[in-house]
């Protein structure tokens, strides 16, 4: 005789939310990245883009989508308690943290004012039409304070099961607009 599947945990609305908002950003940057790399692996002539790096993306965005649906599915089939388990929310912490990390990343160390162009052998900037060289502006501040502010963040405000509504949708805007800068730098030139 088959015996029966145990009745999962209890869930808070807090977790749910954040459960089902976490399935949802993970889908949709995977489906994303499908939406990029997919074209990308075809490709034989002036590609922007390697394929090898593309097919590997697409495996890697098959298994966030993948894992955003089994996460989806976990939270669905858990009953509703208001005294229920709210972990979910520490992955709208991770959400956040890895959103601020890639909007970090794509911030550029070195910057030179418009009509200059950057040297990235030299790291100064080429004035082209007055013929002189100086050194550029550094933004390493920015990157640093973008990732202290992830960081603190991440783990204090947006993981807090008190603010879900609030953080939520903050945490999926910072994951979404990371993973989505990073797509279109990397596969639209």
């Amino acid at each position: 005789m088959r015996s029966r599947r145990p009745v999962p945990d209890d869930i808070a609305p807090a977790g749910r939310l954040a459960g089902y908002v976490t399935a949802g950003s993970l889908i949709a940057v995977g489906m994303a990245s499908l939406v990029f790399a997919v074209p990308a692996m075809d490709c034989t002539r002036g590609c922007t883009f390697s394929q090898h790096y593309a097919a590997l993306i697409s495996v890697t965005a098959l298994a966030v989508t993948g894992i955003g649906f089994a996460v989806g599915w976990s939270v669905r089939r858990r009953p509703v308690a208001e005294d229920g388990d709210t972990g979910w929310t520490w992955s709208l912490g991770v959400l956040f943290i890895l959103g601020m990390l890639l909007i970090a990343s794509r911030v550029p160390r070195y910057t030179c004012p418009p009509g200059v162009v950057l040297d990235s052998n030299f790291g100064v900037c080429i004035d082209t039409v007055r013929l002189r060289r100086y050194p550029p502006g550094d933004w390493i501040w920015i990157k640093r304070v973008v990732v202290a502010t992830g960081w603190l963040l991440g783990l204090t405000v947006i993981r807090s099961p008190r603010w879900v509504r609030v953080a939520a949708p903050v945490a999926a805007a910072a994951w979404l607009v990371g993973a989505g800068w990073l797509l279109v730098d990397s596969f639209v030139r």
